[in-house]
């Protein structure tokens, strides 16, 4: 496995751990569908109404994603803003 496809899969499972623990918390996902996609920044994540930039560094290194709690929180902060 790829290491982008390897982080693909943990931003994946990561934001769906939110949906269903947010769900819970705020109601309902207020939309139909979430998309995820990597973003050029490097250093920081972004959501926009059914749509979650994750940064590029979160696919690119693994040392550093799994170091930073930011990065291996990203996912789940950036899904909450779906609310």
């Amino acid at each position: 496995m790829t290491r982008t496809t390897h982080r693909t899969k943990a931003a994946l499972v990561e934001a769906q751990y939110a949906l269903a623990v947010f769900s819970d918390y705020f109601g309902t996902l207020p939309f139909h569908h979430l998309s995820i996609t990597q973003q050029t920044a490097k250093n920081y994540g972004q959501s926009w109404p059914m749509l979650v930039y994750m940064p590029r560094s979160y696919y690119l290194d693994d040392s550093f994603c799994d170091v930073t709690s930011y990065f291996t929180t990203v996912a789940s902060h950036e899904v909450a803003h779906q609310w």
